[in-house]
């Protein structure tokens, strides 16, 4: 059994190449998936090509969905998709269940009743290496979420922790002995790229072949530092803003766009170009194919992104904030540029605009995509939950 009742962002992904590794290698597998009703509506392809017999895909009922949306409070909304997740495994009879986001789940795995089969989670955010608590409430909250993790891990019903940052994995299995936390593969699919044509692609957009592409993706809000950007690029020389393209691609709330309005009209240098309409998965590279640095600028941002995974594919160096499992990702496979501070950033612009352009290691960069496969990752789940 399969729970996810998040539709946004990767969780579609993640579900979508377990279904087709089992479909392909373990046939004697058969899935309930649990998810919510607008999973359909979004994600209808995913949905309408996976539908072997061995796959039944459960949408929680209206009722559900409306006693869900009532729990604002974050511990009430986790502790009732628990009592969820353990109706649906007693419900099916489930002989394994997995939880795709298991952050969710800590407190309730801990205080509530477990369900009747063994089940696994996927944890996304651990901050035992790697990140330096600066102030009193982080160091509560790191303290908090390591003694939650050890209360955890004694759960004889948890078989296993699958985990998106290697370094915490090591840190678990050598400091506690825990080896049922196993390093997980961040996965991103590479399509087939016959017939693509970078020229033609940025001619379509509008962006002029003399601009250096600098591209933000996915949900753009505060945390990807749209602020700082903007600020470190009306910074430059207006001769250097002329040589400047940001493509924004993902959705952008009116209301998160109105606090950059005023950075970002106020020149007539720079161009701004927002893809803010659905884009299929296999034409998501090409966005990072023409690009010449991917900012993966990110507040102070606990575990991994699928970002690095596409700018390793694409081959193109990154802007990344010297700070946790990215910034350690990205020192120790030389993907591109570590920033400390806004003077930092600027610099990174200037030096990518002059022509020096940051250094990558194409051969590290190619060992860290070979390893981020949806068969490595789907792999790694499968053997460790029914082979093991």
């Amino acid at each position: 059994l399969i729970f996810d009742l998040d539709s946004n962002g990767h969780h579609a992904s993640y579900i979508d190449f377990l279904i087709e590794y089992i479909v392909e290698n373990n046939p004697e597998i058969s899935l309930k998936i649990i998810v919510s009703p607008d999973f359909k509506t979004r994600h209808s392809q995913i949905v309408s090509k996976n539908n072997s017999p061995k796959i039944e895909w459960i949408y929680i009922d209206d009722e559900q969905v409306s006693i869900l949306n009532s729990k604002k409070n974050v511990l009430q909304n986790s502790f009732y998709q628990w009592d969820l997740f353990c109706e649906f495994c007693k419900q099916f009879k489930a002989n394994h269940a997995i939880l795709m986001y298991f952050d969710l789940f800590q407190f309730a795995a801990i205080l509530k009743q477990n369900p009747i089969c063994d089940f696994s989670g996927i944890y996304f955010r651990p901050t035992l290496v790697n990140y330096k608590a600066e102030s009193f409430k982080e160091k509560i909250n790191f303290f908090r979420k390591e003694i939650t993790l050890r209360i955890l891990l004694k759960n004889r019903k948890l078989k296993n922790l699958f985990c998106l940052d290697s370094f915490a994995t090591t840190c678990m299995q050598e400091k506690w002995n825990a080896q049922k936390v196993k390093y997980l593969p961040d996965p991103v699919k590479n399509f087939p790229n016959q017939g693509f044509d970078k020229t033609s692609f940025k001619k379509e957009l509008g962006i002029e072949e003399s601009r250096k592409v600098f591209l933000v993706f996915g949900h753009l809000d505060a945390r990807k530092s749209i602020d700082k950007i903007a600020e470190a690029v009306l910074e430059l020389e207006s001769i250097q803003q002329q040589q400047i393209t940001l493509l924004l691609v993902g959705k952008w709330a009116e209301y998160e766009k109105l606090k950059y309005n005023h950075l970002l009209i106020k020149n007539d240098y720079i161009q701004i170009i927002n893809i803010d309409y659905f884009i299929d998965e296999n034409e998501i590279q090409h966005y990072f194919q023409i690009s010449d640095v991917v900012l993966a600028l990110y507040q102070k941002h606990i575990g991994m992104s699928g970002i690095l995974n596409r700018a390793a594919l694409a081959q193109r160096p990154v802007f990344c904030y010297d700070y946790g499992l990215m910034a350690a990702l990205v020192k120790e496979y030389e993907m591109g540029i570590l920033i400390k501070d806004n003077n930092g950033l600027q610099n990174a612009f200037e030096a990518t605009i002059n022509d020096k352009n940051p250094k990558v290691n194409p051969s590290k960069l190619g060992l860290f995509s070979s390893k981020n496969t949806p068969d490595s990752y789907a792999k790694t789940i499968i053997e460790a939950c029914f082979k093991a």
